[in-house]
């Protein structure tokens, strides 16, 4: 096992994205020794043989320099509801548990 992963790493990424995340610190190292990024994209297609446009360079350099998207975190666990009895409840005043709308009007709207 550990010679096939010796084996895979060893080989060239095969896709643009894949290749420009493993030659990232040298962009980064040719940018801040003040290559343009037209300079860059010449050389990678020279050196390592990376035949793709400036568009599609600039977009996966950009996707591959983007932070990850934070995952929301699994809920907490919290303590089980406890169950209330009809005892624990305080006695009601009216016996009657729909709704009755007070006809009389009031002086104060805010009461």
């Amino acid at each position: 096992m550990a010679d096939l992963l010796t084996e895979l790493s060893s080989r060239k990424p095969q896709s643009t994205a894949a290749r420009l995340r493993a030659l990232l610190p040298e962009i980064n190292a040719a940018q801040a020794d003040g290559y343009t990024h037209v300079e860059i994209l010449a050389a990678l297609k020279q050196l390592h043989g990376l035949d793709i446009s400036f568009e599609v360079y600039q977009t996966t350099l950009s996707r591959i320099r983007k932070p990850p998207k934070r995952k929301t975190h699994a809920p907490t666990a919290t303590a089980p509801a406890k169950t209330i009895t009809a005892q624990a409840l305080p006695a009601a005043k009216n016996s009657n548990p729909s709704f009755e709308f007070d006809k009389t009007p009031s002086d104060n709207l805010w009461e």
